[in-house]
């Protein structure tokens, strides 16, 4: 079930509650109005029937001691009224303390910060790997909605994620996918423990969006075909992964070293990035482009028609140039996006 929909059947439970109060309030005042032995006060009637309904019994404003009739009525109003009053009071206590009701407002308040997204990235599974890529995309700046079927998991990763939003559900179902905004995302990481629920969510994802981009995890080798069959545009093995940093780290430590200060000096969170160019650039060339602002930003690569030119000089001309592959900053690469793509 949704969330607007938990908050709708809630909402009306209370409502209807509060309704059915409110005519025993009405019905039960105008009783001890025509019931009252003289002359009473509207303010009377009412007061004698909260006291009735909430059993606090203070003194009667309205006598009753030689009035049967407006006894009995009491009697009835206090057996039809009180079950109402102590159900909504138990249902209202129960919203508070379970939490259902702060759930409800914090999805809602999850679903209004994914409805303002848009290209941004999806994450399914919160496991060491799913993990691994929430840092990684927080670090350079990128927005993501992130997915696992664990809420306890899902609440706490909020509070450290606190400008990503989280939802708790099962990926596999379109509607989990739909709340997280896939029909407006530009990729997905499919990264649960299940190499089965991997191949469902990547089937689900590539139906609700042909043009979505698509990493999924894989632990058997045996999947890994099955995953890209079913849309998957690269299956990632973190074994294989795994067992490459470890022989790199073996053999080229400094150099591992070097990557691995790049990505965490926070006064630098230097990436490898790539970035496509528009065609509005076919007379300007590369130092044109890339100006003194641009002070963490180094040029390693462009791609021009099908051909890579690697190192490219500052007069190189832009015409037929596509792609750049650059080593910058999360800042830097956002303004180059905007200058090279607008």
């Amino acid at each position: 079930m949704t969330t607007e929909a938990s908050f709708k059947i809630i909402y009306q439970r209370i409502i209807r509650t509060l309704f059915f109060l409110l005519t025993i309030i009405v019905i039960g005042s105008g009783g001890y109005l025509l019931l009252a032995p003289e002359k009473a006060t509207v303010l009377d009637a009412v007061y004698m029937t909260a006291i009735t309904l909430t059993t606090i019994g203070y003194e009667e404003v309205i006598d009753l001691s030689d009035n049967p009739a407006g006894r009995i009525y009491t009697i009835v109003l206090a057996f039809t009224g009180i079950g109402i009053y102590t159900y909504l009071a138990t249902n209202l206590a129960a919203l508070m303390v379970e939490g259902e009701l702060r759930n409800i407002f914090l999805q809602r308040r999850m679903n209004r910060m994914i409805n303002k997204l848009e290209n941004h990235f999806l994450i399914c599974g919160t496991g060491r790997v799913g993990l691994q890529v929430m840092h990684e995309l927080n670090a350079t700046e990128r927005s993501f909605v992130f997915a696992d079927i664990n809420e306890h998991k899902v609440n706490k990763l909020r509070d450290e994620f606190r400008n990503h939003p989280g939802i708790a559900g099962n990926c596999t179902h379109n509607s989990i996918l739909e709340s997280m905004g896939i029909h407006q995302a530009k990729g997905i990481f499919v990264c649960t423990n299940d190499d089965n629920v991997n191949l469902v969510i990547c089937l689900s994802a590539r139906q609700l969006n042909p043009n979505i981009r698509i990493i999924s995890s894989c632990k058997s080798p045996d999947f890994e075909q099955k995953i890209e069959a079913v849309g998957a545009n690269r299956v990632i093995s973190p074994y294989e992964i795994g067992g490459i940093r470890m022989a790199n780290d073996m053999f080229k430590p400094d150099f591992v070293d070097f990557l691995d200060r790049m990505r965490s000096e926070s006064s630098y969170n230097i990436r490898l990035e790539e970035i496509h160019i528009s065609n509005k650039f076919e007379t300007t060339t590369l130092g044109d482009i890339l100006s003194d602002h641009f002070e963490y930003t180094m040029v390693l690569a462009v791609r021009i028609e099908d051909s890579w030119h690697f190192a490219p000089k500052k007069h190189t001309l832009m015409k037929g140039a596509n792609l750049i592959v650059v080593m910058t900053s999360p800042q830097e690469r956002k303004r180059l996006k905007e200058l090279l793509q607008e």
